[in-house]
């Protein structure tokens, strides 16, 4: 007889397979239960600038402006065909947060006769420029079920710097509502 007994022998042999571990079941099932909790403790997020106080409008153009080394104002402006624009102040610019407003006669006139004049699809997508500090300028229209963006930091073509000019000063006057931040 062996000197130990034989019970022991049996657990501790070579005749016997290891047992294998997969702890891919038991991860699927904790994500399976716990995927709805986690879900539900992120916030939401409303997009303010494809629907200012909730008017369901249709983009007509969007300016972004970008940042520089410096104070240089990051902002987005949306004029949308139901007439409302869109002011979304991120940095160095005169009111931060999310503003809308609806727009004049005179304003809606100059943004679609600037617009209307612009030869989008003849234009090159891009105006580079060799300084590094200027901001970023994007236009991006929507005509006639098709959209365009252009992107530069200069050398833009008159009619787009037209735009342009106007676009910023229709986010610094008027009376905006709104001020969300996000």
């Amino acid at each position: 007889f062996p000197d130990k007994p034989l019970h022991l022998l049996k657990i501790f042999s070579t005749d016997i397979p290891p047992m294998r571990f997969s702890p891919a079941p038991i991860f699927t099932i904790i994500l399976i239960l716990f995927l709805p909790f986690i879900h539900a403790c992120t916030p939401a997020k409303v997009n303010m600038l494809s629907d200012p106080a909730g008017t369901d409008g249709e983009i007509l153009v969007e300016y972004r402006k970008g940042p520089c080394f410096g104070t240089c104002p990051v902002s987005v402006t949306t004029v949308y065909e139901n007439r409302m624009v869109g002011f979304d102040g991120q940095r160095y610019t005169h009111r931060t947060g999310y503003f809308f407003r609806a727009l004049n006669g005179r304003e809606w006139k100059a943004v679609r006769r600037l617009v209307e004049r612009a030869d989008w699809w003849g234009y090159p997508e891009r105006f580079d420029s060799d300084i590094a500090d200027l901001p970023t300028y994007t236009l991006t229209v929507y005509l006639d079920g098709r959209s365009r963006t252009i992107t530069g930091k200069e050398g833009f073509p008159d009619v787009l710097q037209q735009l342009m000019a106007e676009l910023d000063l229709i986010g610094k006057e008027g009376q905006w509502d709104g001020g969300i931040l996000e």
